[in-house]
């Protein structure tokens, strides 16, 4: 147990209730009081702990030496499905992705070019006169509109 656990367990146990027990080679000690050392404090390794991860290594070491005799190299041909991870289907991947990326690119041309035209077509209206929305406003101009368009906003949203 962690050395602030055993602090906390002897101050539950303090008066009035019985104390915390510890026993020694004389007999049974009553605690009634503890502290953790303020200075440097060794790693916590509780007995259990360090008892149980001794009989896991000793465990997995006469596993291994158990089952040595087993992992003789035969002669014999292994498929590893591993294999189709890393080459199959990379390369049918990579190919997948090499025919999206050239129809994407295609599909973007395609955009680009008729959101020009459209464009092109907004900002000028019958006649080849730029439109109301293309030419170059006084900034007093946007103000109002912004304004406009903000209480028209407003008013839709509240109403």
């Amino acid at each position: 147990m962690p050395a602030q656990g055993i602090v906390n367990l002897v101050r539950a146990l303090a008066p009035p209730y019985l104390g915390a027990d510890c026993r020694t080679s004389d007999g049974l000690a009553k605690v009634w009081k503890a502290r953790v050392h303020a200075g440097e404090v060794a790693p916590n390794h509780e007995p259990g702990k360090v008892l149980f991860y001794l009989q896991l290594l000793l465990f997995s070491g006469l596993a291994f030496f158990l089952l040595l005799p087993l992992m003789k190299r035969t002669l014999t041909i292994s498929l590893d499905a591993d294999w189709f991870w890393r080459v199959v289907f990379f390369r049918l991947g990579s190919i997948v992705y090499d025919a999206v990326g050239r129809v994407g690119g295609a599909l973007e041309s395609a955009a680009r070019a008729g959101a020009g035209a459209a464009i092109a077509k907004i900002e000028r209206g019958k006649g080849g006169r730029l439109n109301l929305f293309a030419r170059s406003q006084p900034i007093a101009t946007t103000a109002l509109w912004i304004a406009l368009l903000l209480t028209g906003y407003v008013l839709a949203y509240f109403f």
